[in-house]
């Protein structure tokens, strides 16, 4: 039972690091679709008016590699901040949705 348990947060741990490689996300009809997991699959969608504030960091690996983290603030229930992480052009996609 024990080992069970240290593989399922294993395998829970690989696909926490994975997440941010393995997410999906497009904009379309004034809402954001996000995509994410490896081994379970979570569908998200926010609708853009929502949206209160934006942040975009970039750490050294990012600039180098020519992406980003935008940071979304919400004003809905369930996640008050939104990682849309290692997005290309971040820049402009932080501008496409404000």
């Amino acid at each position: 039972m024990e080992v069970f348990l240290w593989i399922t947060k294993l395998f829970g741990r690989i696909e926490n690091i994975l997440c941010g490689f393995l997410s999906k996300y497009q904009i379309k009809n004034e809402r954001l679709y996000q995509e994410t997991g490896l081994i379970s699959t979570h569908y998200d969608e926010l609708l853009l008016y929502r949206i209160t504030d934006l942040c975009l960091q970039r750490n050294l690996a990012q600039k180098i590699f020519g992406t980003g983290t935008i940071i979304l603030y919400t004003k809905a229930d369930s996640s008050k901040e939104i990682h849309l992480k290692n997005i290309k052009n971040a820049n402009e996609v932080k501008h496409l949705i404000s």
